[in-house]
């Protein structure tokens, strides 16, 4: 069974919700006219990284689902991995939204948030508390969001050794000496543990003092 991926490695400006989206669908269309089926696309890329406190402002968290909901209208015949704010029950999560076919099949949330260096995403988000095997057609795939994979208690690293094809990884991983080197160290652990194909999808571009290398990259289950 042959998949074909599309990583969206974009760099979409913080709080520009209607620039974004109209990105991130253009890359949409682009990926359909590739035959892909899946694309990913990096953390919170909808509404770019880090949003900050532009999260506590309400118009701002309904304005990002409503385009949430309009991505979802061009999703028919590719699988959307989509980083987004979603608000449940008045908590809010950094969330993938998993599109098929005009539907959200799945929403998964953040587990591992992280609260050190540049990050404060505690001050915003609630961690979610399951990381979901999918099933797509014959293949089984799951979801993370950046810190997912970086954390050792993560129970991708104990929950899933070769129950799924593909682990995908939205990410907003920012540069700093020996970093890629290290995240290509965590990637192929994860894949040869798993025993799966690791799709890590990251921003590319800067966001005041932070610089978002991209370098998206896939590994094979041997490590490669």
């Amino acid at each position: 069974m042959k998949i074909r991926v599309a990583l969206a490695q974009i760099n979409p400006t913080v709080g520009d919700i209607e620039g974004n989206y109209r990105k991130i669908v253009s890359f949409i269309e682009k990926a359909k006219k590739l035959k892909s089926d899946f694309i990913i696309f990096p953390e919170l890329a909808l509404v770019g990284y880090p949003p900050e406190d532009l999260l506590l402002n309400p118009d701002f968290l309904s304005v990002s689902f409503q385009f949430t909901k309009k991505i979802v209208d061009v999703s028919e015949d590719i699988v959307v991995l989509l980083g987004a704010p979603f608000l449940e029950n008045n908590h809010l999560f950094n969330a993938c939204f998993i599109m098929q076919n005009k539907k959200i099949k799945y929403i998964y949330k953040k587990m591992f948030l992280p609260n050190y260096s540049v990050f404060d995403e505690k001050r915003y988000f609630l961690p979610g508390n399951e990381m979901p095997l999918i099933f797509n057609s014959q293949l089984k795939f799951t979801v993370t969001i950046c810190e997912d994979i970086w954390e050792e208690t993560s129970p991708i690293f104990y929950d899933f050794s070769h129950k799924v094809n593909i682990v995908f990884n939205l990410s907003a991983s920012p540069f700093f000496v020996g970093k890629i080197k290290r995240r290509k160290k965590i990637l192929k652990n994860l894949a040869l543990k798993t025993g799966a194909y690791v799709v890590y999808c990251n921003l590319v571009g800067g966001q005041d003092e932070l610089v978002f290398d991209g370098r998206s990259l896939v590994f094979s289950p041997q490590g490669e």
